[in-house]
């Protein structure tokens, strides 16, 4: 049709069926439960079924996921927490060797300005003291042996216990 030098154009709907029929049997206070929800809620007995049908198979589905996906989660996020755990256990490890040498150092500053101060420390003295304390603070940071197995357990049955709020 024309009109004004518009052309409508009647639009065309499916002649296929979108839907298709489900049947079951049921009691009879099923039925009864069924009929008050659809009254309830303003929709038809069938509606209230497909619905209630639908919530079925979403939640069927939802749980189906939930335990393909859990195994899967889970071993990925081992292997991330392990990376942090190396991770923090290297950092921990610069540390405690960087602190070993300096404490090393200030024991001998105080040795050299406290205990003796007429002793001058002599440029050859202090890289020998240097290399000493370095050697000194690798000795004592591998003597330092925690058990990092039990600490990953620890930290990873604190994560799963959700106490990190």
């Amino acid at each position: 049709m024309y009109k004004a030098g518009i052309r409508k154009e009647k639009k065309k709907r499916s002649t296929k069926r979108r839907t298709v029929q489900i049947s079951g049997w049921g009691s009879p206070e099923l039925k009864a439960e069924m009929k008050l929800i659809a009254e309830s809620e303003g929709i038809t007995l069938s509606q209230a079924v497909v619905s209630a049908c639908e919530a079925l198979v979403r939640m069927k589905r939802q749980k189906r996921r939930e335990v393909l996906e859990k195994p899967i989660l889970e071993a990925f996020f081992d292997k991330k927490l392990n990376f942090v755990i190396h991770q923090l256990a290297d950092y921990v490890s610069r540390q405690l060797v960087e602190v070993e040498q300096l404490r090393w150092l200030y024991v001998n500053h105080l040795y050299y300005s406290v205990l003796n101060p007429d002793k001058k420390l002599t440029k050859e003295d202090f890289y020998k003291l240097l290399d000493k304390s370095q050697k000194e603070a690798v000795k004592a940071a591998k003597a330092w042996n925690p058990n990092m197995q039990s600490v990953a357990a620890e930290v990873k049955k604190y994560l799963q216990e959700g106490e990190h709020t």
